[in-house]
């Protein structure tokens, strides 16, 4: 059947979207042909509604004066806002979802784009919703969740199947939950043909608050990647094993690769926020772990873990970006004594060959489910910029994970069980 995809991460640098996209693109080509995929240039987009003049003309106006540099700025800012706020409203996505879908009617007469994108979604026989972070119900909601359930709400209204797969569903850290955004939401979840979550946590969440939608837990679709990857982290460990995968690129692999046994680090969602923090916390954290006698890589799985470029630079560690080959980076973590980090997907990747992880916090529940679900006998989550006594309790952390010979051979075991559940998707899209 033809299928359109909604949240297609493929073409990002963050390394848990473009794999995990990558992944369930496999899992739905199954049973389904792809023939329209939408991802950030559309969903990132807020649709800015003219109400004085034209959307088009209102939507030139917005992308040269909302911007938020430009509205704090002292006498200008009131000014583009007041000017903003009267010809329209810069934030045309509400949680009024037939108002939404009203707005990219009236967009797609000027937009192609938008046109093209209702003509893909109209001509498809299914549409599947790649959740991800997205069921974030902070105070301010997310852009692209109200996108995803706007066309979802359409597809309905067009006798679509939706399904929503690959999902995490969660209270923020800092603003709580948006109840208005649960409430829109509800309806939409609960005429889908399934909610797929990604982990118990989540199911937890849609008990409670979507109790009528058909929500069940399906493990992440990145974890059917596993027998790819087990076979990478196999490889003898020289550079020579990575070098197929970061062909036709930059990048060069680090000669930590093949120095046999490394610990690799990585940033967090939550650290990303204050990266002047994170930097020095980070760097403490890094002097604390080379006392232990290993080399270090530190990967940049996301483009907010900036900061660890810096870190690198003044501790002396081998840095990988963000920018490379997907496959090479799950390598990389894969083939690790111990991965520390607070990223979920990353932290699959690494799980994926073995590799036991020491976690951070992060925006969500993520980081602490992910043990619960791999089996941690010990489910432990420090702070995501941690201080001096939890670098400690990390280093002693990593140092039990050296003492426990049979850690990696459970947790792979665990990893093939989950990539037999994450393949099994395929025949719930029906």
């Amino acid at each position: 059947m033809k299928a359109f995809f909604i949240r297609d991460n493929t073409d990002k640098f963050n390394w848990g979207a473009r794999a995990t996209s990558s992944a369930l693109r496999e899992i739905i080509s199954r049973n389904h042909q792809i023939t329209f995929s939408i991802g950030g240039n559309y969903l990132s987009r807020w649709y800015p509604e003219g109400t004085r003049i034209s959307h088009s003309q209102y939507q030139r106006l917005c992308r040269k004066l909302f911007r938020q540099k430009l509205l704090r700025t002292p006498g200008i800012g009131p000014v583009a806002g007041g000017v903003l706020n009267g010809l329209g409203r810069p934030r045309g996505l509400t949680h009024d979802f037939d108002h939404n879908i009203a707005l990219l009617r009236e967009y797609a007469r000027f937009d192609e784009a938008v046109a093209a994108m209702l003509r893909g979604l109209d001509e498809a026989e299914v549409v599947i919703a790649n959740v991800e972070g997205d069921g974030i119900f902070r105070t301010e909601p997310r852009r692209h969740f109200l996108m995803m359930m706007t066309l979802a709400a359409l597809a309905q209204e067009l006798q679509k199947p939706v399904f929503f797969v690959n999902g995490m569903l969660s209270a923020d850290p800092q603003s709580g939950i948006n109840e208005e955004t649960i409430t829109a939401a509800a309806p939409v979840f609960e005429k889908s043909r399934l909610v797929a979550l990604r982990e118990a946590a989540s199911k937890s969440f849609a008990d409670e608050w979507f109790p009528r939608a058909p929500a069940r837990t399906v493990a992440d679709a990145l974890f059917v990647w596993q027998p790819r990857v087990e076979a990478i982290s196999e490889l003898p460990r020289d550079r020579s094993a990575l070098w197929p995968y970061a062909e036709r690129s930059g990048w060069q692999v680090p000669t930590t690769a093949q120095a046999g046994r490394y610990i690799a680090v990585g940033g967090s969602s939550a650290a990303a926020w204050d990266q002047k923090s994170a930097r020095v916390q980070y760097a403490e954290l890094v002097r604390s772990l080379k006392k232990l006698g290993l080399p270090l890589v530190l990967v940049q799985t996301c483009e907010g873990d900036a900061f660890l470029e810096s870190v690198a630079t003044e501790t002396d560690v081998p840095f990988v970006p963000v920018d490379i080959p997907v496959m090479a980076g799950a390598a990389l973590l894969a083939r690790a004594e111990v991965f520390v980090s607070g990223r979920w997907h990353p932290s699959i990747m690494a799980t994926l060959g073995g590799t036991p992880c020491v976690f951070m916090g992060s925006n969500s529940h993520k980081t602490r489910s992910l043990q619960e679900q791999i089996g941690y006998p010990r489910v432990q989550e420090y702070a995501a910029i941690p201080s001096t006594d939890e670098i400690e309790a990390i280093v002693e952390d990593v140092e039990a994970v050296f003492a426990d010979s049979s850690r990696r051979s459970t947790i792979l075991a665990k990893a093939r069980e989950l990539s037999a559940e994450a393949a099994s998707l395929s025949n719930l899209l029906v």
